[in-house]
C-alpha cells in the first residue's frame, strides 16, 4: 500500500470498529477499568474539564497508541507481523535494536491482557506493514490522529495541530544555525515542529559531512520535545523516528539512540511560583518553538483555574473577572516556557490565537514584561504574522505567530505586523507548494484598547442566559387567562446532558409565562413570533425569586415548576458554582431588563451579517443571543436600526470580529465603529430615522415563509433591502456618516 490516505481511512474505519466491539466485550474487566481511570486523570490534567470518560474516545486513543507503536517497528526496519503482540506494545524488540524512549509498556496495554486483544494487534500489524514507510516527508501521525478523532471532538478538547507547511516555515525562520542551536517544543503534540526541526538538523549535518552515528547522537541532544498528553507523546516519539528516516535508522553504522520526547508538565503547575536558579534546565535552550495549548479558562478544573489566576496575575497577564471567559492558557504558557527554558538572547516562535495581536485581554502579554515576584523575565518582540485572513481556516479559531527573543529589557509587540491572505489548497504538503498562493503584506495592527469607541457601547448589554432551554422555554397545552398547562419546548439542538432528560410538565400562573426573544427571532427591521418561557420574576418586589425562598410558596403553581427545574439543574450541572437563578441572571443580564422599557433596540450577537430591530413588547425578555438597549424615542430607535442594518456596517465591523470557520461573533465589536449618538438637532440623523421608518413598514408587509430557517429569512429581507429605494439611500448616508 503506497497511499497514506487509504491506510489511514482503513485504520479509522475498519480497525476502529473492530476495537470498539472488542472493548464492548471487556469494558468491565478490572484491568481495563484501571487503565481507563488512569487515562481520564492524565487527560483531564492535560486538557481540562471538557474531557469526558467516553467509550469512543478511550477506544480511539487506544487505537492511536497501538498504531503508533506498531508503526515505530516498521520505520526502524522491523516487520511488525514478525513481532509478537506483547513485544509490539511493550517495545522489547525495538529496544534490542538499540532504540529506547519510543515504545514503552504501560497505558493502553490492556489489549494484550484480554481475550481477542492479541488477534486484533496482529490484524492491525498486517495493515500497517502493507504501507511503505521508507519515505515519509511530513508528520503522518498527525494525519492518523485527525483521521481517528473527529473534528468535533478535537475542537471540544482544544487540540489544534499545526499544518506541516506552517511548522516547516517557522522552523526555517528561527532555526538559522541548526547544528549549534538547542531546540525545544514544550507542547509538542504529535511532533510536527519536532519533525521539521530534526530534518533541518540532519540536512545540515549531511551538508557538513558528519558521519551517521555522530549526527544522530547530536540531533537527539539538540531537538527536544515534551507534552502532558499521554497519547500525543506516543505519537511524537514515533514522529521523531519518521523524521530521522528509515534509511538512517536501518544503517548498520547507526548505533544506539534514545528519542528525547518526554511525558511531562512543561508549566510545572505544582512548583512554587518562584523559580530558583537551580530549578531551571542545566543547559537552557536556544530556541523555543511550537503551538501552546489554547485551553480556555472556563474549561479548566477549579484547582487549575486558581493556579492559572495566580501565575497570570503575578506576571501581569490577568485582565480581570469580566475578561476571564476570554482568556486561555496560551499567553501564560509562552511566558512560563520562556522563563523556565529559554536562555537570554534565545529566540522563540509560537502559534497563538490571533486575539494575542490586538485583543484587550492579551495587553499584558504584548507588553513583553513577564516578571514574577522572584525573577525578572523580559522579551523583545519582533513583528508577528497575522494568519486570520487565510482561507479556509486551519483551526476552529484564527491563528497568528508571535516571534521574539528573551532579553534584559522588554520591547512590546510592534503595532505593525505581516498580514497573510490567500486560499490554502486542499492538498498542500510543504511550504514551497503554498508560498506562491499567498499574499504577505506589512500593515499596522489596530489594537483593541486603542480604538475610540462609540458612546452606545455603554448602553447596550447582552440578554439573559436562558440555558438550558428545556428548563425555561415551554409550549402551551391548554389553559385560560389566569393559568395554563405547559411542557418543556424541545428541539434537536439541545446538548448533553439536557437532551437525554425528560422535559418538565405542569400548570403555571400566566403572569410568569413571558415572551422570550431569541437570536433566531430577529430579522432586519423585524421580529418574528417569540418563544414563551417560565420566568420566576417577582413583579411586586422587582426581583427574581430563588427556588429555596419561602416567598415562592405564595405562587402555588410556579413554586412546583421552579423547584423541579432547580432540582434537575442541581443534579446535572457541570459545576456547583451557580444555582439555576444565578445562571439565569448571570451578571445581572435578566434583572437589568426590569422594568421593561417601552422602546428597545436589539441586534444579533453573532452571524455573518449584522441585523437589528425595534422592540415594543413590554413583556418580552431578551435572551443572550441578542444585545439590547433602552431608547427614549421611536426616532432614535429608527436611527439605530438604519445604521445597524446597513450592509456597509457589517463590512466595517468584520475585521474586528472573532475569526473561526467564518467571521461570526459581532458582540460589542460594532461599537468600535465611530457611530455617533442620535441627535434630533442633526438633519442627517433625522433623515436616517425617517428612511428607516419607511423601510421598517415595508419589511413588515413582506411575505416570508415561516417554514424557512431564520438565516434564509434574513437573506430574503436583505435581498429585498438591496432593491428598496429608502434602504439604498440609507446605505449611502451610513457610508458617509462612518467614512467621512
Amino acid at each position: 500500500m503506497t497511499d497514506p490516505e487509504a491506510l489511514l481511512e482503513h485504520i479509522a474505519s475498519h480497525e476502529r470498529a473492530s476495537l470498539m466491539a472488542l472493548h464492548a466485550r471487556h469494558r468491565d474487566d478490572p484491568r481495563v477499568q484501571l487503565e481507563r481511570q488512569l487515562w481520564v486523570r492524565l487527560l483531564r490534567s492535560a486538557l481540562g474539564t471538557q474531557v469526558s470518560d467516553d467509550d469512543a474516545l478511550f477506544v480511539a486513543h487506544t487505537l492511536l497508541a497501538s498504531s503508533a507503536k506498531i508503526i515505530a517497528h516498521a520505520v526502524v526496519g522491523l516487520d511488525p507481523t514478525d513481532v509478537s503482540p506483547g513485544s509490539l506494545l511493550s517495545g522489547a524488540t525495538i529496544r534490542e535494536h538499540g532504540i529506547t524512549g519510543v515504545v514503552e509498556p504501560g497505558l493502553f496495554d490492556w489489549l494484550i491482557e484480554v481475550p481477542g486483544g492479541a488477534a486484533f494487534i496482529r490484524a492491525l500489524a498486517r495493515s500497517i506493514a502493507s504501507f511503505d514507510w521508507t519515505a515519509v516527508e511530513h508528520d503522518l501521525l498527525k494525519l492518523l490522529y485527525e483521521s481517528v478523532i473527529s473534528p468535533k471532538i478535537r475542537k471540544q478538547l482544544g487540540e489544534y495541530y499545526t499544518p506541516d507547511w506552517l511548522a516547516e516555515k517557522l522552523v526555517a525562520e528561527v532555526i538559522d544555525e541548526p547544528l549549534d542551536q538547542r531546540v525545544l517544543d514544550p507542547s509538542c503534540g504529535s511532533g510536527t515542529f519536532v519533525f521539521h526541526a530534526v530534518r533541518r538538523h540532519l540536512d545540515a549535518a549531511t551538508a557538513a559531512g558528519r558521519r551517521l552515528p555522530g549526527a544522530i547522537d547530536d540531533v537527539t541532544r539538540h531537538v527536544l520535545g515534551t507534552d502532558l498528553h499521554p497519547v500525543a507523546v506516543i505519537l511524537a516519539r514515533v514522529t521523531y523516528l519518521l523524521a530521522i528516516g528509515h534509511d538512517r535508522l536501518t544503517d548498520p553504522e547507526r548505533g544506539p539512540m534514545t528519542v528525547p520526547i518526554t511525558l511531562g508538565d512543561s508549566m510545572r503547575w505544582q512548583q512554587s511560583t518562584e523559580v530558583a536558579a537551580d530549578d531551571r534546565p542545566e543547559v537552557p535552550v536556544d530556541v523555543l518553538i511550537g503551538n501552546p495549548p489554547w485551553l480556555a479558562y472556563r474549561h479548566m478544573p477549579e484547582d487549575l483555574q486558581a493556579r492559572f489566576h495566580e501565575l497570570s496575575s503575578s506576571r501581569g497577564l490577568w485582565q480581570g473577572a469580566k475578561l476571564a471567559a476570554h482568556q486561555d492558557l496560551s499567553a501564560l504558557f509562552v511566558a512560563r516556557s520562556i522563563q523556565l527554558y529559554l536562555r537570554v538572547g534565545g529566540r522563540f516562535a509560537f502559534v497563538v490565537p490571533s486575539a494575542a495581536l490586538d485583543r484587550r485581554h492579551y495587553s499584558g502579554f504584548r507588553s513583553g514584561r513577564f516578571d514574577d515576584p522572584s525573577q525578572v523575565v523580559r522579551v523583545a518582540f519582533d513583528r508577528s504574522w497575522d494568519l486570520r485572513r487565510l482561507r479556509p481556516h486551519f483551526f476552529p479559531r484564527a491563528a497568528a505567530v508571535v516571534f521574539g527573543r528573551r532579553a534584559h529589557e522588554s520591547r512590546p509587540m510592534p503595532d505593525v505586523g505581516e498580514i497573510w491572505s490567500g486560499r490554502i489548497p486542499r492538498r498542500v504538503g510543504c511550504w514551497a507548494q503554498l508560498e506562491p498562493q499567498l499574499e504577505r503584506i506589512t500593515e499596522s495592527l489596530t489594537v483593541d484598547e486603542d480604538i475610540k469607541r462609540s458612546d452606545y457601547q455603554a448602553h447596550f448589554r447582552q440578554g439573559a442566559t436562558v440555558v438550558p432551554r428545556m428548563l425555561f422555554l415551554v409550549e402551551r397545552l391548554e389553559g385560560g387567562p389566569a393559568r395554563a398547562k405547559l411542557r418543556s419546548l424541545r428541539t434537536n439542538l439541545e446538548k448533553p446532558p439536557w437532551r437525554e432528560l425528560p422535559g418538565l410538565e405542569g400548570a403555571i400562573e400566566t403572569e410568569f409565562i413571558m415572551p422570550v426573544l431569541l437570536g433566531e427571532h430577529l430579522l432586519p427591521y423585524r421580529t418574528t413570533t417569540p418563544a414563551e418561557g417560565v420566568i420566576a420574576w417577582d413583579f411586586a418586589n422587582d426581583r427574581l425569586l430563588d427556588p429555596d425562598e419561602p416567598r415562592l410558596d405564595s405562587y402555588e403553581l410556579l413554586s412546583g415548576w421552579w423547584r423541579q427545574a432547580a432540582a434537575v439543574w442541581n443534579r446535572h450541572r457541570s459545576s456547583e458554582r451557580l444555582s439555576l437563578a444565578e445562571r439565569l441572571d448571570y451578571h445581572g443580564e435578566l434583572s437589568a431588563q426590569f422594568p421593561i422599557a417601552p422602546i428597545r433596540v436589539a441586534y444579533v450577537a453573532s452571524g455573518m451579517h449584522l441585523c437589528a430591530a425595534r422592540i415594543e413588547d413590554r413583556r418580552a425578555i431578551v435572551e443572550h443571543g441578542l444585545y439590547w438597549c433602552r431608547v427614549l424615542t421611536v426616532e432614535e430607535a429608527h436611527y439605530l436600526c438604519a445604521i445597524l442594518n446597513a450592509a456597509r456596517v457589517t463590512e466595517l465591523v468584520r475585521p474586528h470580529m472573532s475569526y473561526g470557520k467564518d467571521e461570526r461573533h459581532i458582540d460589542k465589536h460594532i461599537w468600535k465603529l465611530p457611530i455617533p449618538r442620535f441627535d434630533a438637532n442633526q438633519r442627517a440623523h433625522r433623515k436616517l430615522a425617517r428612511q428607516a421608518a419607511e423601510v421598517e413598514a415595508a419589511v413588515a408587509e413582506l411575505e416570508l415563509d415561516d417554514h424557512l430557517h431564520f438565516a434564509a429569512r434574513r437573506r430574503q429581507v436583505r435581498e429585498f433591502l438591496a432593491s428598496h429605494p429608502s434602504a439604498r439611500h440609507i446605505e449611502t448616508a451610513v457610508a458617509k456618516l462612518l467614512d467621512p
